[in-house]
């Protein structure tokens, strides 16, 4: 209990404790013989890992965040929208998220709408909508270029 007031107190004043820094280091793995490594350095600034973004579906909310180099990278806390492949209809179109209907990692992610790589979302179907393909049958046909020269 005298350890607990006293964090609140430290807090208080405005000193900051020590925090524990997420770390992409492999210091603390053991070798492949099962041994263990000696630690003969502190955490370091390149090996520095950040939080989840954790990203929602919404309307579009990013932050930059700032990384080795000066160079930025677009953290997606909010997104609405896509770029979805449909493979049979050889097709690329930007379309609207609608919902997160499975993921494989954890249902945690399905129950609170997250978006990671490889959940499998629902999306709006107005991109699948009829339009004429290039390979339908009344498109004008296409040529390779060798068949063009030749005249084919």
């Amino acid at each position: 209990a005298n350890r607990v007031a006293a964090v609140l107190s430290s807090r208080a004043q405005g000193t900051r404790l020590p925090a524990m820094g997420i770390s992409r280091d492999s210091q603390h793995k053991r070798r492949l013989t099962g041994g263990k490594k000696p630690h003969h350095h502190k955490k370091r600034k390149h090996e520095m890992g950040r939080q989840m973004a954790m990203t929602k579906i919404g309307a579009k909310r990013i932050h930059p965040v700032r990384c080795r180099g000066g160079n930025m990278k677009f953290r997606g806390i909010r997104l609405d929208t896509g770029n979805f492949s449909w493979g049979s209809e050889v097709c690329t179109r930007k379309t609207r998220i609608l919902d997160v209907v499975y993921n494989a990692s954890n249902n945690e992610l399905v129950r609170t709408k997250t978006l990671v790589k490889s959940a499998v979302v629902q999306i709006d179907a107005t991109c699948g909508r009829p339009r004429p393909l290039p390979h339908a049958p009344h498109a004008p046909p296409r040529y390779h270029r060798a068949q063009w020269r030749r005249g084919e």
